[in-house]
C-alpha cells in the first residue's frame, strides 16, 4: 500500500521484492538454481542501502504490497 504523495523509487521496489522473494523461499522450503541464487544476490547487494521503512506497510510475505491501488 502506498500513500499518495510518495512514489516509491525502483530501487526501494526492487528492495522490497527482493525481501518477498526471500520469504518465499524460507517458507516454501524453495531451492533456487545457481543462476537464480546468482541474481538475488545481485539484486540484494544493490540495493541494500534503501530505507524501507516508508515503503512496508503489510506483512512481508504479503502478495498484495506488490499490487498498485
Amino acid at each position: 500500500m502506498y500513500t499518495k504523495n510518495l512514489t516509491v523509487s525502483p530501487l526501494a521496489y526492487t528492495s522490497k521484492l527482493v525481501m518477498y522473494i526471500q520469504s518465499q523461499i524460507a517458507l516454501k522450503h524453495l531451492s533456487l538454481t545457481n543462476q537464480q541464487q546468482k541474481i538475488l544476490k545481485e539484486l540484494q547487494k544493490r540495493s541494500q542501502y534503501v530505507n524501507l521503512n516508508y515503503v512496508y506497510t503489510s506483512l512481508l510475505n504479503d502478495i498484495k504490497q506488490f499490487k498498485q491501488e
